[in-house]
């Protein structure tokens, strides 16, 4: 798959793409490493950019540290971190990324919806496209939201996020952690303890968002659909993560409301990791959303 993020290097750099990428050392010219480059622009909190925070680490520069074949690392003409995901164009996760992009005209990109959306879209004269994302950081470990503002925080970002999903009609079908999605990177120190330091550090700060990602598995439908009676066929509820999906079709149903599935899924992952007993200080929350 480098062969073929290299045989597009040019056509993006020409509009004001870099990918991340440098010569490999002892071997053909023509092919390259993924790297981290050291001139990213420094952290910002201006959304829907992300805090870089480099880790002061060494780092092998490795095909490995990109998480998909179809998801690079890059800089915009700015030196902003972004990553470039490769979408088929006859698919709903294009449909979904086009709509979420014409959202920005009524919901500004400077204000966090709860969902990464891209900044924009690169049309080829094939049947894909590259999705143009700014660059976030993953979510390491859920138990080290150690505080009921860090747990609450959470909570707002990603419930507004999939609110905010379907509103624009968009049905997940995959929530799960490793969909979600943190305003800090450290391009650097990847998958080290040092980028779970740097991730703690920052959830303790007042600037913290969350998003949920990945549409690969979604569903786009109408904008005028309704959210409440609409149903598909039950064992299209069987996809994705298996971990938080509710027993809404166990008894044998034939259809079921994927909108209301995907806030059941949401509800279930809270309740795995924000349990009462897990976070004491959470009982007065909890009484208060069960207690009329």
């Amino acid at each position: 798959m480098k062969w073929f993020w290299l045989g597009w290097e040019a056509w993006l750099v020409a509009r004001g793409i870099t990918l991340n990428l440098k010569p490999a050392p002892n071997i053909d010219h023509r092919y390259k490493n993924w790297s981290v480059t050291p001139h990213a622009t420094p952290g910002s909190a201006n959304l829907p950019y992300a805090y870089c925070m480099p880790a002061g680490v060494d780092s092998l520069a490795e095909e490995g540290r990109i998480p998909e074949t179809r998801l690079a690392w890059a800089q915009d003409a700015a030196r902003r971190d972004v990553a470039l995901k490769l979408v088929n164009t006859d698919t709903d996760e294009y449909r979904i990324y086009c709509r979420l992009l014409k959202s920005v005209e009524a919901y500004s990109p400077s204000l966090c919806c709860g969902v990464l959306r891209p900044v924009a879209i690169l049309e080829t004269p094939h049947n894909f496209a590259f999705m143009v994302m700014p660059r976030w950081g993953g979510l390491h470990w859920m138990s080290n939201l150690s505080t009921v503002a860090q747990v609450m925080q959470f909570m707002r970002c990603t419930s507004k996020g999939l609110r905010f999903l379907h509103e624009q009609r968009v049905i997940h079908r995959d929530i799960h952690q490793s969909n979600m999605l943190l305003n800090c990177y450290s391009p650097d120190a990847q998958f080290s303890t040092n980028a779970q330091n740097i991730t703690d550090a920052h959830r303790r700060m007042g600037d913290v968002h969350y998003s949920l990602m990945d549409f690969n598995l979604s569903l786009c439908a109408p904008l005028d659909t309704p959210l409440e009676s609409y149903y598909r066929p039950s064992e299209e509820a069987l996809v994705g993560a298996p971990c938080y999906l509710p027993s809404d079709i166990s008894l044998g149903e034939q259809f079921y409301n994927p909108f209301a599935y995907d806030v059941a899924c949401l509800g279930n992952m809270y309740r795995v990791f924000f349990t009462v007993r897990r976070h004491p200080n959470l009982r007065t929350v909890v009484i208060g959303l069960t207690i009329p």
